[in-house]
C-alpha cells in the first residue's frame, strides 16, 4: 500500500526496517553470487540466472518499499529528537540512525551492481538518500548525548539517601559496638 510507510512510527520503524533490510542484504549476496546452484541436470548459466533474477527482482520490490520510507524515517527521528525526554529516545534515535545509514548504503550497492555479470540488474541508478541529511542526524544524535548523561547524572545526584554513606572499615566507626559486628 503506498501510503503506509507514512502511517509508520519509531516502533513500527525499528522493528520492520532492520528485517526489510537483512533481506535485501541477503538478496543482493545472493543475487550476485557466481555459485548459486550446482546441479548436473539443468545448464547452470540458464537456472542460476533465472534464480537470480527472481532474487534480484524481489531485492528491487524490497529496496522500493524500503526507499519509500526512508523520508518517515527522518521524519520521526527528528520528532522524537523534540521530544522533553531525551533519555528514553536516544536509543531509537541512534537506531533510526543506523537504520537511515544502512538504507544509503544498500541503496548505493544496488546502484553499483555490475552491468557485465548481472545484465539489465546491473548497472540501476538509484537515488542515493543525501549525506547531509545523515550529517545533521549525527550531529543531533551527538548534541543530545551529553545532555541526556547530564541529565542521567542529575537525577542521580539529587537522591536523597536516608543514611550518611560513610568508610566501613574498622577504625572508622566511634561507636565500640560497631567496630566488633564488623
Amino acid at each position: 500500500e503506498p501510503s503506509r510507510a507514512k502511517m509508520l512510527d519509531a516502533q513500527a520503524l525499528l522493528c520492520e526496517m532492520p528485517v526489510m533490510q537483512a533481506a535485501i542484504d541477503k538478496g543482493i549476496q545472493v543475487g550476485t553470487s557466481s555459485e548459486l546452484v550446482n546441479t548436473p541436470r539443468l545448464s547452470l548459466g540458464a537456472l542460476q540466472g533465472y534464480a537470480q533474477h527472481l532474487v534480484l527482482g524481489d531485492v528491487l520490490l524490497l529496496s522500493l518499499h524500503m526507499m519509500k520510507a526512508t523520508p518517515r524515517i527522518v521524519e520521526v527521528f527528528f520528532e522524537g529528537a523534540e521530544i522533553s525526554s531525551p533519555q528514553q529516545n536516544i536509543s531509537d534515535l541512534k537506531d533510526l540512525l543506523l537504520i537511515y545509514k544502512e538504507s544509503q548504503n544498500l541503496v548505493d550497492r544496488l546502484s553499483n551492481l555490475d552491468e557485465s555479470k548481472l545484465g539489465h540488474w546491473g548497472g540501476l541508478s538509484l537515488t542515493v538518500p543525501p549525506s547531509s541529511v545523515l550529517e545533521s542526524m549525527t550531529a543531533k544524535v551527538e548534541e543530545m548525548s551529553p545532555a541526556v548523561k547530564r541529565k542521567i547524572s542529575q537525577a542521580r545526584g539529587s537522591a536523597e539517601t536516608p543514611f550518611p554513606v560513610t568508610d566501613a572499615t574498622p577504625n572508622s566507626s566511634p561507636d565500640p559496638v560497631v567496630r566488633t559486628l564488623i
